[in-house]
């Protein structure tokens, strides 16, 4: 394995270790946040499952970008930055509009 093979490796394995930490952070964070909020009110419960559904999303989305650019990248440093960095904003903004959509106008009808 030549020295920038080695290197762009490296990147890859930080990127799954850092967005790993932050999903788990993001996801029990976010949760317990929301779970302690919601425990006073169900309309406190709803802004904090908003307030924190970014984060989760971003997280998890970062993760799975960081396994596509370990995996499908083989040499390239920068890719392997950009995917997990370019699908963890397209993931959050995206769950942010779901979770949002879903509690206001879903959730108030039930």
């Amino acid at each position: 394995m030549d020295e920038s093979a080695d290197g762009s490796r490296k990147v890859g394995i930080g990127m799954l270790v850092f967005f790993g930490v932050l999903s788990l952070l993001a996801c029990c964070g976010g949760g317990g946040f929301t779970a302690f909020v919601a425990s006073g009110s169900e309309s406190a419960g709803v802004t904090a499952s908003m307030v924190s559904a970014f984060p989760a999303f971003f997280a998890i989305s970062g993760l799975v970008g960081a396994l596509i650019g370990h995996f499908a990248v083989k040499d390239s440093k920068a890719m392997k930055v950009a995917v997990p960095i370019g699908l963890a904003v397209l993931g959050g903004g995206c769950g942010f509009g779901g979770v949002s959509l879903f509690f206001l106008t879903i959730f108030p009808a039930l």
